[in-house]
């Protein structure tokens, strides 16, 4: 059977990756310095992994009110 991608059960520790998940749970969390970052929960059927984004200015500003 033909490997069509990465699953988030096999996943590296490190490095870059591209691949198709849901997003579980999502917050607006802020920063000690100031400002807020994006916590999320991604996931597919094999498992999920925490992710954050950290640039978040206008982007981010509009899940608040969602």
């Amino acid at each position: 059977m033909e490997e069509k991608g990465h699953f988030i059960n096999a996943l590296p520790d490190s490095g870059l990756v591209t691949f198709l998940a849901v997003v579980r749970e999502r917050e607006l969390r802020p920063r000690r310095s100031g400002g807020v970052y994006l916590h999320l929960l991604l996931g597919d059927r094999t498992g999920g992994s925490k992710a954050v984004y950290g640039r978040c200015r206008r982007d981010c500003q509009t899940l608040r009110g969602r």
